[in-house]
């Protein structure tokens, strides 16, 4: 799993969040200062020009008055540093609007998410293992009963290869030796 960076995760969020196919600035600009835009458009636009250097051209596609104050407020809190390091220094900038500091913290879960899921698997497969040394099922027998590659669940029995093996299919590892019969 590769760890995401944070201008290309916000451009992700700026597109869902808009429902939009194609990343046009001005649009997304125009966009996020209308009535009824949608919820956190406008909080991530600014986050992805201030990562990418960007602010001056959003400043001057704003039109709507508190769509500017708000992002002159963040924008003096932010004081030029990275929403990047920001959200990875551990604690989100709670002197921020809600809107701006869940990017941020959302941004520090998906940037932590292999060692969560390295320490899943971890977990998972020290379960399995006991399982499949209790009921004396060997990691062929276990590959075929899942339709998984023999290769691939040896590695990962014998020497806790976790690469090989995605969380799913290491769950389903560990549901089937747990259900079945000695």
């Amino acid at each position: 799993m590769r760890r995401p960076t944070f201008d290309r995760w916000i451009k992700r969020e700026v597109m869902r969040i808009s429902k939009s196919e194609t990343f046009n600035f001005r649009k997304l600009a125009a966009q996020a200062q209308r009535p009824n835009s949608p919820d956190r458009l406008a909080a991530a636009l600014l986050l992805y020009a201030n990562e990418t250097g960007r602010i001056e051209k959003l400043l001057e596609l704003v039109w709507d008055k508190s769509t500017r104050k708000e992002y002159e407020g963040v924008l003096s809190i932010l004081d030029g540093r990275s929403a990047e390091k920001l959200a990875l220094r551990g604690t989100p900038m709670m002197s921020l609007d809600p809107a701006y500091w869940s990017f941020l913290a959302r941004y520090a879960d998906a940037y932590y998410a292999p060692e969560r899921a390295a320490s899943q698997k971890r977990e998972i497969w020290e379960e399995a293992r006991q399982a499949q040394l209790k009921k004396g099922i060997s990691p062929i027998e276990a590959a075929q009963a899942c339709g998984f590659d023999a290769a691939n669940v040896t590695m990962f029995f014998n020497h806790a290869d976790l690469g090989r093996l995605t969380l799913k299919d290491i769950k389903q590892l560990r549901n089937y030796l747990k259900r079945a019969k000695a």
